[in-house]
């Protein structure tokens, strides 16, 4: 089982219960990610000065986010093709 929790919710995990549950299967392995609090991505403040059109905005914060790497081309097609349907109407 592996989880994402932010440092202070350490404290909230009861491992006892999380053994418990996990108590019956085979095998297991309980594997924690302490996430930083400073880890979430943001755009710089040069980046932020002047209006970034959605596109845009959409590229830089793919830049940031190498977890969606794989979904990049997807979501600038799809966003493409919805900003093509609001301004055409």
């Amino acid at each position: 089982m592996q989880y994402r929790l932010r440092p202070e919710q350490l404290a909230l995990i009861d491992d006892r219960v999380l053994y418990q549950a996990l108590g019956e299967a085979h095998s297991y392995s309980i594997l924690p990610e302490v996430v930083p609090v400073d880890g979430r991505s943001r755009l710089s403040h040069d980046d932020t000065q002047s209006a970034l059109d959605p596109l845009t905005a959409l590229t830089s914060y793919l830049a940031v986010r190498p977890d969606l790497q794989g979904l990049r081309e997807d979501l600038l097609a799809a966003a493409a093709e919805l900003m093509q349907s609001i301004t055409s109407s």
